[in-house]
């Protein structure tokens, strides 16, 4: 979590202050992330004022080896069971972090000949009729999906 100072470019200005957050594998939306990433960034900001007040410019964002990564493309959309169940886990809650609001729609798989796009997956068993797939180390569980358009 950062809070940083507005500038003419998006996400480049100084930082007043910023922490971490661990995001679990069971957490897979924004419901369940969310509130610990709000009560992280307001516990920031008393530093943030502090900051303000005094005059500090902030601290410079690294420049070097950082790049804007964009909305999600075609090359991210399509899920590949070979890769390991933690990458696929992964690529499913990315995607359900962009709320829809991507140009592509995705992650995208195919599941007994037909193409569904996932929702929601597990790294464990939940239960509740979740159903395993084999990826390329192990299991993944898929706990929600949809027919894909």
């Amino acid at each position: 979590m950062t809070w940083h100072r507005m500038d003419a470019e998006l996400d480049t200005g100084a930082i007043l202050a910023q922490t971490t957050v661990p995001i679990e594998d069971d957490e897979t939306t924004i419901e369940q992330m969310g509130p610990k990433m709000i009560q992280a960034s307001l516990g920031l900001l008393p530093k943030v004022f502090e900051r303000l007040e005094a005059g500090d410019p902030g601290d410079p964002q690294a420049t070097e080896g950082v790049s804007w990564a964009g909305e999600f493309e075609e090359d991210y959309a399509s899920v590949d069971w070979s890769q390991p169940a933690r990458e696929i886990h992964n690529q499913v809650r990315a995607w359900h972090l962009t709320f829809g609001l991507g140009n592509v729609p995705g992650p995208i798989a195919e599941l007994d000949g037909e193409r569904v796009k996932l929702l929601r997956t597990s790294l464990t068993d939940p239960g509740n009729g979740a159903r395993p797939v084999d990826c390329g180390d192990g299991r993944l569980w898929i706990v929600e999906s949809e027919p894909a358009e």
